[in-house]
């Protein structure tokens, strides 16, 4: 569908003669990406898609789990193009807003130092749930921002923040103002209209940004945050349109690079830059190859660790048990098949706002998000328990694998 519509609504018009005449329109970024991967594109695209089962699962492998998402998407008629302007707005808004977060969290880190303000936010006392002032400043910038350009969408943080007006802190006021004038201004620079995907089991005409509930978490990883284990710490923005992760964006603020990855079935795939680079030339992150080792690499907690859950993972064979913190740097090590599967059994550890982002980009990238206890998805409305009550399975190539060790119900063949 991307290629189709991009050669249906932009190339046919394109020649070297236009691009020089507006290489210095807006969009002049988005031709430079195309520019730059089409060629690719095209001459991948078949193979790919040909060698697609044969390099993802061995012959002869029985395949017995599939996902239920429906990830359908629509065609590219003209009937879509307003609305499909709407959420490319959005999708570059959140992108580059995770990028301005990511920046406030490693600015008030240096400021404060070791002396950085901490509560506990566990209800009763009996857990250690930290938040910061890192934490509670970003998200409080974010949603500021995000119900000032489009106040249509739902929002829900970790920390809890609506917006108040900010009356009388003369100086947040003006750091809104000018965010909501930068990216107001760069916004129709990144993502086009006809990038962007809309889910097909949802009428064109009657969606809207009324339908979206974005999950924010400001700083995803605080325990290793305060740790001082930095690299841990990423920034979380998951835009889901009617409770399907639809688009995310995973920044990590204290990474040497800057990076930032962003994407989705809302983009047909994912996308990756960093500080040295811009958003409206970022590289497509492909997904990685099937591991072919024996023992697969499981990404688990850190900060939980028991042996329910050393119990549980034997359940898989062979493995090799990576323990990282933040739910953000797993996903991401799934994505970059650092690991083969990012696995929490349990309900005690994560949340929506943990998972919304990295579940969109995971299915940009062909993969899953889903529950442990039986492989279904979770929802993410806005008026659900934001607890990950079920457990997680984050993976791109073992879904069949987990399903067969866990026990999940047959669900059909791919």
């Amino acid at each position: 569908a991307l290629v189709s519509m991009l050669v249906a609504d932009m190339w046919t018009k394109v020649s070297p003669e236009s691009m020089e005449a507006s290489r210095l329109e807006p969009n002049v970024g988005m031709h430079k990406r195309s520019l730059k991967c089409l060629e690719a594109v095209a001459e991948r695209c078949t193979k790919s898609l040909e060698s697609l089962y044969v390099s993802s699962f061995p012959l002869g492998y029985d395949w017995t789990y599939k996902p239920q998402r429906p990830l359908k998407v629509l065609g590219g008629d003209a009937s879509t193009l307003q609305v499909r302007r709407e959420f490319a707005r959005l999708f570059s808004v959140l992108t580059q807003l995770a990028v301005m977060a990511g920046a406030k969290v490693a600015e008030i880190a240096e400021a404060k130092g070791d002396d950085i303000d901490v509560a506990n936010k566990s209800e009763d006392g009996s857990t250690w749930d930290p938040q910061t002032l890192a934490d509670v400043e970003t998200e409080r910038m974010i949603v500021s921002v995000l119900s000032k350009l489009f106040p249509d969408v739902c929002l829900v943080g970790e920390e809890g923040i609506v917006p108040d007006g900010s009356e009388g802190d003369e100086k947040f006021e003006k750091e809104v103002e000018d965010a909501c004038r930068e990216l107001s201004y760069s916004a129709d620079c990144n993502i086009a209209p006809w990038e962007v995907q809309l889910p097909s089991s949802v009428d064109s005409e009657s969606i809207s940004l009324k339908d979206v509930t974005i999950w924010i978490d400001p700083l995803d990883g605080t325990k290793e945050f305060l740790q001082g284990n930095k690299n841990g710490v990423t920034t979380l923005i998951g835009c889901c349109i009617r409770g399907t992760p639809w688009f995310g964006v995973i920044h990590v603020p204290f990474s040497s690079t800057g990076r930032t990855v962003f994407g989705g079935p809302g983009l047909g795939g994912n996308y990756d830059f960093d500080k040295s680079g811009v958003m409206a030339v970022a590289r497509p992150l492909p997904p990685p190859r099937p591991s072919q080792g024996v023992a697969k690499r499981i990404a688990t907690t850190r900060s939980n660790p028991s042996k329910e859950l050393e119990e549980a993972l034997a359940k898989l064979g062979p493995i090799e048990t990576l323990k990282v913190g933040g739910a953000g740097s797993k996903v991401l090590m799934v994505l970059d098949g650092a690991a083969d599967a990012y696995i929490f059994p349990f309900g005690n550890a994560t949340k929506r706002w943990d998972t919304a982002a990295g579940e969109a980009l995971l299915l940009g990238a062909g993969g899953a998000l889903v529950k442990a206890s039986d492989g279904s998805s979770y929802s993410y409305e806005a008026t659900v328990d934001p607890w990950n009550t079920e457990g997680l399975v984050a993976t791109i190539h073992e879904l069949g694998l987990v399903s067969s060790s866990f026990g999940w119900p047959q669900l059909g063949k791919q």
